[in-house]
């Protein structure tokens, strides 16, 4: 008789995630978390070759690491982990050794992306106030509706900015300010602009609402859309004359289905493709073993005409295509699951 699942067959779950493709094209990075001895997770970056099919567990430890980036010219992984304490951006070779810490901000840093030029690095550093340890168990005079959230606990007055890293000279400067968060950024092809997001009445609102920006390497920032709402997911076109992105403008509260976007990045002119799909835009799957696991984006076409994304229908994830304003079509079946999406 076969033997059912024991409560201790949870420590040989793997749970993989996030995988990132060499700018060569001959290997793929990624994450594998598990449940260790001590009833926590802890996960590692594995690096496997397509032509040999083997993987090799690429960082070790009880912490956590996560988030593995390629440099455009494939030597170096920049990645997040907590094995200094709090969250840092750490660099590794992608041939092998120790991993060398980059950043130490009090708070955490997260979310590194390359340069086209591979000269810097853009992370996400939490700037604002702390709670001390030995204030954490006092009472919590609570003013927002968004105070706690999963995978933070308690929400303080901090917020993520965005901060530029010279590899070379390791200086650090801060891009953002401000009482908002700001994520998702993302270098245009030719290294002179920075789309990203900002957070609009985050702790104001139980909605999650943000505005989708450009902002020049001098300093000069533009709002992309052009409604009120939800927008996500920032990426290039490869000749860096549009963005496409994720958004929704709650016209039906919580329950406005996700869309995907273009944007005409000089005359702001944003178009919605999926105004007539019936499926929601983006990765609505949720689960304990899903959490952490990064939304996919949507990605251009390589003759730039054309969309890939995912979008959720009868609890799976679908891998459609958008040609402009022609129709989306499935690309998977109904029993397809796809969590990952990218060119090779």
């Amino acid at each position: 008789m076969k033997q059912g699942v024991k409560a201790e067959d949870l420590y040989r779950l793997r749970f993989v995630s996030d995988p990132q493709i060499s700018p060569d094209g001959d290997r793929v990075a990624y994450v594998a978390k598990r449940i260790n001895q001590d009833k926590d997770y802890e996960s590692h970056l594995y690096i496997c070759g397509f032509n040999s099919g083997a993987s090799l567990q690429w960082t070790n430890g009880c912490q956590k690491d996560s988030s593995p980036r390629w440099s455009p010219d494939g030597k170096t992984l920049a990645f997040v982990s907590d094995r200094s304490g709090k969250n840092q951006v750490w660099l590794i070779s992608s041939e092998g050794g120790e991993a060398v810490q980059l950043t130490s901000s009090t708070q955490g840093a997260g979310s590194p992306v390359w340069s086209p030029d591979g000269k810097s690095l853009l992370v996400t550093v939490t700037v604002g106030e702390e709670i001390e340890k030995e204030n954490a168990l006092k009472p919590l005079e609570v003013t927002h509706l968004k105070y706690k959230a999963d995978g933070k606990g308690l929400l303080n007055e901090a917020y993520s900015q965005l901060v530029h890293i010279n590899l070379e000279t390791k200086e650090e400067l801060q891009l953002t300010d401000g009482a908002h968060q700001h994520f998702d950024a993302a270098w245009s092809p030719d290294g002179q602009k920075i789309a990203y997001c900002k957070s609009r009445g985050q702790r104001e609102t139980i909605s999650y609402a943000s505005d989708l920006f450009v902002r020049t390497m001098n300093g000069k920032e533009a709002r992309i859309n052009q409604e009120t709402g939800s927008f996500t997911d920032p990426v290039w076109s490869t000749d860096g004359e549009h963005l496409a992105f994720l958004g929704q403008t709650f016209e039906y509260g919580s329950a406005t289905l996700g869309d995907v976007y273009t944007a005409e990045v000089e005359s702001g002119k944003v178009l919605c493709l999926t105004g007539e799909f019936d499926d929601h835009a983006g990765d609505a799957m949720v689960g304990d073993m899903h959490f952490g696991h990064p939304s996919p984006k949507p990605f251009w076409s390589k003759d730039g005409k054309g969309l890939y994304f995912i979008a959720s229908c009868e609890g799976n994830a679908l891998f459609i295509m958008s040609r402009r304003k022609e129709k989306s079509h499935r690309l998977l079946s109904k029993n397809a699951i796809c969590m990952a999406t990218a060119w090779m």
